[in-house]
């Protein structure tokens, strides 16, 4: 009996045990093919399963009552969002009692809409309140894998779970109306979203689990739209989304708590691309394989592959971070699964894969994450992939023109064609100015519009396909005028926001106030004390005017309710300066009365002497404005009173520029270069963009964005430029750029040489007038290279010197110094002294017997190779230092590279390759430059002087005679170099050629 006693009690608790853990469905690893993108083919579920054990070992820590929690950067606190990355990555790894304690946690610490508060203190209570929605997001997602994986006939019902959570989303997280996901249960919306939080795949997870798609797919949608506009208001290149902005896209005022006000691509909106690639790999959304493919090629081009990622972006694609960590690195391999580059895919793997971030919260916990999706094990739990997502149709009006103009009760053809390539095209509505006029079915459009108020309507035509999705076409603006009234206008002049800049005596342009769009106003800002007025000048769409005619300048004004404009000023006016026009030719006031919505103004001015002026406008307040405030302007136009037709409007030209490689970046022969060339066109479209090497054309692409592998093997400088072409024929050239070829056949050990001055670190000590080699400045070894690190707001120099490796140098002997130097990318210095000295004392070198300075100009990405020549003045033996040089005091901490340090005597035989020229002073303010370097053997070289756009400013021969000293020849260039800006200055021989680009301020 005793023993049958035993025997029930085990089977007892072996069936509680089963009831507890019931049996996956998707036991780890299942390394799934997704139905979209490319996969590793280096992909190993090992190291997803090794990261998980790091992550588990590190940051995991029990509660009471099974409970468990996931410790924060404050190792004794616990925020949702760790919460909710623990519960995925123990939903795909099969560990349900982690899993089970994980979401009793969140419970456990809810609020009453049942969102867990985003920290708690340990595991007791709540210092943070209100829920965060990526953490409900990807708790929900959790909870639905969860169902997948082990049912919910266990003691959590996680279907149950999953459907209520979605609801609370729904209600308390989606903006009502306008399906902008806010960033908590309490706060945000359309003024407020962050993009980084947008998960379109879970939205559709969300819509077929629950039986709403329709909701569902609005909230995706709008999430794509909010990213969009956040990369075109802000010219962003490739994918980077700032951390928080509104829903129209521009950075968002509430959002100056955060860091840089949520303006940059930073920890937050480094998440964005792998919650985009997510959809793409379940659904196969078109929309995230174009998001994702310009972020994989942001890495892949401008940045020359993962390993060059740093942890920190400005929209416009410059860095300011400094660490290379998995937050960053991962999400951008995560993109560059839809990125359709095999071997860049692949590297960035590995890339990923070798990162040690074992210690830091989030960036294990996202490696982690990052690594389950690209080995194939954060897969959509019913299958390998999703349901395709039906594609929206595209539509299009084809007539009339934007901005084309119409008399009055003048007939109007307009027409609009769509199609849809998963479907058909059911239905073409036609809407002016928001309301529907017509319909068609099938995939055309032809209707006769008229109407007898003059006036700007906007046009859009909206289709709709077999399966319910629709879209919108661009807007069409057009005019309608009443032939009667004398016209000669000059319309439209409020878009695009970018023509217009803002000036007062504070340089206000540059603190806070400025111009943007909104919808189709100008919308003005003028920033919090600022001065107690504002000009606003049209700087790039000159206005044709006939000298001494009377003209009628004409707009709709709304002013901030706050603190309204109690007065405007329109003028003509000559160019800009700092603080306004440069010369107002004529101008007039009216006085401004407060009014809710627009009220429209008419100005009389009488045109200046000139034919030629810029249209201004000067805003003025009673008294410093003590909050930040906005005005609107629209329908801007500029007409004459007499009834001479217009003048036909002056087509812009395309704006183009090499956005990479870098100007004066060296590359090894045979090295592939990428090249990256974007164009824009603000009055039409880019139709083609065109890149020329050395004059030769070599790449053409259709559109504004062109991108070209060279592989050269040709030693020596290289010229590039690009021209790009709109829709009218206009065409514009990029300013030019240089690259420098080297031969990468490794030198022969030279005789004289005393090669590898650099290693080991621990020869070189660091100096300045702060002791700062005590004070977090240093030099220590990297792969290779002797890492020199200046502290933050230190002196704005900073001595490194061998003292571990003294050289002897022979009187009057001339040495030549080569090294390679990689600059700072976050805080590079302006120049480099180098050169010999003796013993070093507390703040530097005891004595300097020689030196040589390199002007540095911007840092490039990778190492650049430097030579310079010195000549010793004594048999002696002497140290050989680097003085690092800034302008200022550097805010940020700044570490430079040094490697390949080696010393020869000027007599011994080298090999041939390209001397180093360079020139100096450089900025040059009078036109006067010295060109250093020239080869000894040489008795003249020729020389070019070109503008930035290539064109031939002057050229000749140069006869180095007594002129020469030491490789040193002056120019004169004033005569050309008459405007500020960069110039490009060529030096050749029959061996030789060497471009410089020449500033001149």
């Amino acid at each position: 009996m005793r023993f049958l006693r035993i025997i029930t009690q085990l089977m007892v608790f072996l069936c509680l045990c089963i009831a507890q853990v019931q049996a996956q469905n998707f036991p780890f690893p299942q390394n799934k093919t997704y139905d979209y993108g490319l996969k590793p083919q280096n992909a190993s579920a090992q190291d997803a399963q090794k990261a998980y054990n790091t992550w588990k070992t590190n940051f995991l820590t029990p509660c009471a009552n099974g409970r468990y929690r996931v410790k924060f950067d404050n190792p004794s606190q616990t925020v949702s969002e760790g919460i909710a990355y623990g519960m995925l990555l123990t939903a795909y790894a099969g560990e349900q009692t982690i899993f089970d304690g994980l979401w009793k946690y969140y419970l456990d610490h809810a609020n009453n809409n049942g969102f867990m508060n985003w920290r708690i203190e340990g595991c007791s209570n709540a210092s943070g309140f209100n829920g965060a929605t990526d953490g409900d997001l990807d708790a929900t997602m959790a909870l639905i894998v969860a169902h997948y994986q082990w049912g919910s006939q266990g003691a959590i019902d996680y279907q149950k779970a999953a459907k209520d959570h979605v609801a609370r989303i729904k209600q308390h997280e989606v903006e009502s109306g306008t399906f902008v996901l806010k960033p908590g249960d309490a706060f945000g919306g359309s003024s407020l979203t962050n993009p980084s939080y947008f998960s379109p795949a879970y939205y559709r997870v969300f819509g077929q689990f629950t039986n709403d798609q329709s909701f569902w797919n609005q909230v995706a949608d709008k999430s794509y739209e909010v990213i969009n506009k956040n990369l075109s208001v802000n010219s962003a290149a490739g994918g980077l989304v700032s951390d928080w902005c509104s829903a129209n896209g521009s950075h968002s005022s509430q959002a100056g708590g955060y860091f840089s006000g949520g303006r940059r691509y930073h920890y937050d909106a480094a998440r964005t691309p792998w919650r985009i690639a997510t959809d793409y790999i379940w659904f196969g959304t078109a929309e995230a394989a174009t998001y994702c493919k310009k972020a994989s090629d942001f890495v892949r081009v401008q940045l020359g592959g993962s390993t060059n990622i740093k942890d920190g972006y400005y929209q416009n694609g410059s860095v300011y971070g400094q660490y290379h960590n998995s937050t960053f690195v991962g999400a951008f391999a995560n993109a560059a699964i839809a990125g359709e580059q095999q071997a860049h895919l692949d590297a960035s793997y590995t890339d990923l894969a070798n990162l040690n971030d074992d210690f830091s919260y989030f960036n294990q916990s996202l490696k982690t994450l990052y690594l389950f999706q690209l080995t194939g094990n954060f897969f959509l739990p019913t299958s390998g992939g999703g349901t395709p997502v039906n594609q929206k149709p595209q539509v299009a009006i084809t007539t009339p023109a934007n901005l084309a103009s119409f008399e009055i009760n003048q007939l109007i053809n307009i027409e609009a064609n769509a199609s849809d390539i998963d479907g058909e095209v059911v239905k073409i509505e036609l809407l002016v100015d928001g309301q529907k006029v017509t319909e068609s079915t099938g995939s055309s459009l032809s209707y006769g519009w008229q109407n007898s108020t003059p006036g700007t309507y906007v046009l859009v035509a909206k289709a709709y396909d077999n399966d319910g999705a629709q879209n919108s076409s661009a807007s069409v603006t057009i005019d309608l005028f009443d032939p009667t009234v004398p016209q000669n206008c000059q319309a439209n002049l409020e878009r695009p926001a970018s023509n217009w800049v803002v000036r007062n005596a504070w340089a206000d342009q540059n603190n806070q106030s400025g111009t943007s769009n909104e919808t189709n106003y100008l919308k003005v800002t003028h920033r919090q004390w600022g001065q107690d007025y504002l000009w606003v000048i049209n700087q790039q769409k000159p206005l044709q005017l006939t000298p001494n005619q009377v003209y009628q300048v004409s707009f709709g004004l709304q002013v901030d309710p706050n603190h309204p404009v109690t007065a405007i000023e329109a003028a003509f006016v000559s160019n800009i300066s700092w603080n306004g026009p440069q010369q107002v030719y004529t101008s007039a006031v009216s006085e401004v009365t407060s009014s809710s919505g627009f009220k429209n103004y008419t100005i009389t001015l009488k045109a200046p002497a000139n034919s030629e002026a810029l249209l201004a406008f000067k805003l003025s307040w009673n008294g410093q404005p003590s909050t930040t405030i906005h005005q609107w302007l629209k329908q801007i136009q500029v007409c004459s009173s007499n009834g001479t037709p217009p003048p036909p409007p002056v087509n812009q030209k395309p704006e183009v520029s090499i956005a990479s490689p870098v100007n004066a970046t060296d590359f090894e022969a045979g090295q592939t270069i990428n090249v990256a060339v974007n164009a824009s066109d603000a009055d039409g479209q880019v139709t083609k963009t065109v890149l020329y090497i050395d004059d030769q054309k070599v790449a053409e692409a259709n559109g504004g964005a062109l991108s070209f592998e060279w592989k050269n093997s040709e030693a020596g400088s290289h010229i590039l430029k690009a021209k790009a072409y709109d829709n009218q024929n206009a065409e514009n050239t990029s300013t030019i750029i240089t690259v420098n070829v080297i031969e990468n056949n490794a030198p022969a050990p030279t005789p004289g040489c005393q090669q590898q001055l650099g290693l080991p670190a621990s020869n070189w000590v660091v100096r300045n007038g702060w002791n700062d080699q005590n004070n977090q400045s240093g030099a220590s070894s990297g792969a290779g290279n002797i890492k020199v690190t200046h502290r933050a707001w230190g002196q704005n120099f900073l001595w490194a010197i061998n003292t571990g490796k003294p050289v002897q140098l022979q009187a009057n002997q001339t040495y030549e110094l080569s090294f390679e130097l990689q600059s700072s990318s976050s805080m590079p210095p302006a120049s480099l002294e180098m050169g010999w000295v003796s013993d070093i004392i507390w703040n530097g070198p005891k004595q300097i017997h020689k030196l040589a300075v390199v002007e540095l100009g911007q840092a490039t990405n990778g190492f650049r190779k430097y030579t310079v020549r010195l000549t010793a003045t004594a048999n002696t033996t002497a140290l050989l230092g680097f003085k690092f040089s800034w302008d200022g005091q550097p805010p940020l901490e700044s570490s430079n590279y040094l490697k390949n340090i080696q010393l020869c005597s000027q007599t011994q035989e080298k090999r041939r390759r390209s001397p180093k020229i360079s020139s100096y002073p450089n900025p040059t303010l009078n036109g006067v430059v010295q060109v250093k370097g020239i080869p000894e053997n040489l008795s003249s070289v020729t020389y070019v002087l070109r503008d930035n756009q290539g064109k031939v400013l002057t050229s000749g021969t140069k006869t180095i005679g007594e002129e020469k000293s030491f490789g040193l020849l002056q120019f004169d260039l004033e005569k050309w170099m008459k405007n500020p800006g960069s110039y490009l200055l060529e030096i050749r021989s029959n061996q030789y050629r060497k471009m410089m680009t020449i500033l001149k301020r």
